[in-house]
């Protein structure tokens, strides 16, 4: 216990990053692994990708395709070349970036475990990160597997060191350990602390990540789970991996497995098995949007992806699709097997056919009446013949009658003279009636009791068999109800919106593009389950197919993705965007080219800034007419946001003096709103005519950026078709 005390204190002060605290301190190797990532991987490359810019020129492969080889290269020897827009990084979805950070804490214990020997200069830096490792394993490992080194440090007994190779399945680390000299016990431990280790190990570095790319201190909580049988990984379609880790082992080894023990047949033993449907506990947060972030790394094409969250009692199920990782509600599925047509092939026809066989007209309950009444039948004929022999024994028989053949005649004259010893001549009598009844009824009871003996051995054997019948019927019964309780007995219904995104009843929500499931806020915490679901080509195969996900829990106090976020006191001309800028509005070009996503305007004056008024004015007060020692300031909060459309939401305030001119614009609405102040007529005319700037700009910066002819056409004609006719000001629509 003492141990593990001293261990979990080490923990608490170590960070994972030695050194990396800020994106300066990755070299370049390191970098551009963040680069080619986010520009392979399909979702992270139009929303992570642009956010890593690369300050040189690009070259081009036949003045067509972007030389990114050479760019990566460059990256590597010149690491200042590719910068981090941290500001931007913060808005982004929180389950994109925790992918990032993700995948590059699975590169770095790959590494660490695959040359944890080495003693190569270039991978020293990995040997304290080990030695953090290690104690993550001892944290769950047997006590009595820890040693104190010569510098009175705990460290992994050498006998388990072998096991954490990334090279071996499972599979292959169960087969390993089970002739060691552990105890089951042990085995098991030893198994469970090492799949821990890897998990925390990568929670917490994918984490130190994501800070450093945000500046921010963005704490999710990193699931790798795995489910199948831990022995194939052949047939699996897996994420795409960059050329800095594609020659290391298999980063699928990295993943949980939940494992359990069974008692042998003869008890003697216990065997370790790996979980064919590992679950996951998890809860909401009080006041805060639940978002559960989902990342397939390894998928069988031919074994539908099958994801269950229950909640509440109620099930939201996720489903792959052949061709791709990713999943959502849709649970149409091309060739393959899927969960549904298991549960339907189990129930419609294996359990079918067994209850037609035990209570079906023609099953075991027909036929073992019938051999029933046929053995008490024969029982009966039995007695009776039994009855009959016993009446034939006391009947008294008549003498026999001596007869002699033609032949026996004849030879009886050859035989004249001799004695009856020498002539061979044995004389007999033939049998009476009597004697022909017994034997007939003797030749019946033989054969009666031949017939009871292979009537009663039916019966048994139909007995027997109805026995074991309903012993399967019980198996195939309790896995049904195992493998409807998995998918969950009330499955919420859904609809799907123009996006192609999807709303349950409850109000969850599920984005096709984040890949995440959430839920709204709510006044106290609810519990949740998330099960990964295997299974093979039929429904007792034991060859189970193998999914690799990447789980990630956040919670957010809203919904909305900042598409662009600005705040200043003028419009920008075309010319004065900065990348920052520039990041922002190419999304939201993005977004306008997607004809399906619809758009609200909402323009504000008379805004709040922080929740407090930056003027101390109110309807009543009379405002102070600016001079020429004041000048008048106005602010302009400029949002864009992204849900289940783009909200475009400009909020526009003042200080308390108004300005000197007053044009005929301002008279009307004046005239129109007698209950309007002048600072509230002047935001509220600063509102539309922002509005109406921006547009101007929009249509001026998307003519020179977009390169694409026939995105550029749908973005202008977007942009063109942008109204705004009114104007909130405290609370009350001014038309303007």
């Amino acid at each position: 216990m003492l141990k593990k005390v001293l261990i979990i204190l080490v923990l608490l002060v170590t960070s994972l990053g030695y050194g990396q605290e800020k994106w300066e301190d990755f070299t370049g190797k390191q970098k551009a692994f963040f680069y080619q990532l986010t520009r392979k991987i399909e979702n992270l490359k139009p929303t992570i990708h642009p956010l890593f810019e690369f300050t040189d020129s690009i070259p081009y492969i036949n003045d067509t395709l972007p030389d990114y080889p050479y760019v990566e290269s460059f990256i590597e020897s010149d690491s200042s070349k590719l910068i981090c827009h941290h500001t931007e990084f913060a808005r982004k979805n929180r389950g994109l970036l925790g992918d990032v950070g993700m995948h590059y804490a699975a590169w770095e214990l790959d590494l660490l475990l695959q040359f944890r020997n080495s003693t190569k200069l270039k991978y020293a830096y990995l040997k304290p990160k080990f030695e953090y490792f290690v104690q993550l394993i001892l944290e769950n490992a047997p006590s009595n597997l820890a040693t104190i080194n010569t510098n009175g440090k705990y460290e992994l007994s050498p006998s388990i060191l072998n096991y954490l190779s990334p090279n071996l399945t499972i599979g292959e680390k169960m087969a390993a350990i089970k002739n060691s000299g552990f105890t089951p016990d042990e085995k098991y431990a030893i198994l469970q602390s090492i799949y821990a280790a890897q998990e925390k190990y990568m929670h917490i570095r994918a984490n130190e990540i994501v800070d450093i790319l945000t500046q921010n201190n963005i704490n999710t909580t990193h699931y790798m789970l795995a489910a199948g049988d831990g022995e194939d990984w052949n047939d699996l379609e897996s994420i795409i991996r960059t050329k800095y880790n594609r020659a290391l082992p298999d980063p699928k080894a990295l993943f949980n497995y939940q494992l359990k023990t069974k008692r042998s047949e003869d008890k003697s033993n216990k065997n370790i098995l790996v979980s064919d449907a590992p679950v996951i506990k998890m809860s909401t947060k009080v006041n805060h949007q639940t978002h559960l972030h989902i990342d397939a790394w390894a998928y069988h094409p031919e074994r539908q992806t099958t994801i269950v969250v229950q909640k509440g009692g109620s099930s939201y199920v996720l489903y792959g699709k052949n061709e791709q990782r990713y999943v959502s509600p849709d649970s149409t599925f091309g060739e393959g097997v899927t969960y549904w047509s298991l549960i339907k092939n189990l129930e419609e026809v294996w359990i079918a056919d067994l209850k037609e066989k035990i209570y079906g007209k023609k099953g075991f309950d027909y036929y073992i009446a019938l051999y029933e009444k046929k053995q008490a039948k024969t029982r009966m004929h039995i007695k009776v013949t039994e009855e009959k022999l016993d009446a034939i024994r006391y009947t008294p028989a008549a003498a026999p009658k001596m007869k002699k053949s033609r032949k026996a005649k004849k030879k009886k004259k050859k035989s004249a003279g001799l004695s009856y010893q020498d002539s061979n001549y044995v004389p007999h009598g033939k049998l009476t009636k009597t004697a022909k009844k017994r034997q007939i009824q003797q030749h019946n009871l033989i054969a009666l009791n031949g017939q009871l003996e292979t009537e009663l051995a039916t019966l048994r054997q139909l007995k027997k068999e109805k026995e074991e019948a309903f012993d399967l019927l019980s198996k195939f019964e309790t896995k049904l109800d195992q493998m409807k309780k998995n998918m969950g007995f009330n499955l919420m219904a859904y609809e799907k919106d123009k996006l192609g995104n999807y709303l349950f009843t409850d109000g969850a929500t599920f984005n096709v593009q984040t890949q995440d499931l959430t839920f709204p806020e709510a006044d106290e915490v609810d519990y949740f389950e998330v099960i990964l679901v295997s299974f093979g080509e039929s429904v007792f195969d034991k060859n189970l197919a193998e999914f690799f996900v990447h789980f990630n829990l956040s919670h957010t106090l809203s919904k909305d993705v900042f598409v662009l976020d600005e705040f200043s006191t003028k419009i920008k001309k075309s010319g004065a965007y900065s990348k920052s800028d520039s990041i922002q509005t190419m999304e939201f070009f993005h977004e306008l080219s997607n004809k399906k996503m619809p758009i609200t305007i909402q323009l504000n004056g008379l805004g709040v800034a922080n929740g407090t008024p930056p003027y101390p004015i109110s309807v009543n007060t009379k405002p102070v007419v600016a001079d020429e020692t004041h000048k008048n300031k106005l602010f302009y909060y400029l949002q864009i946001q992204k849900g289940s459309s783009l909200a475009y939401n400009l909020t526009v305030w003042s200080n308390e003096f108004i300005p000197t001119d007053q044009n005929i614009k301002r008279k009307i609405i004046v005239d129109q709103n007698p209950q309007l102040n002048p600072i509230e007529v002047e935001t509220a005319v600063q509102a539309k005519a922002f509005f109406d700037n921006y547009k101007v700009e929009l249509t001026a910066l998307a003519t020179l950026w977009i390169k694409d002819t026939k995105q550029r056409k749908t973005v202008l004609k977007r942009i063109k078709s942008l109204k705004a006719k009114t104007v909130l000001v405290n609370g009350e629509e001014i038309k303007i």
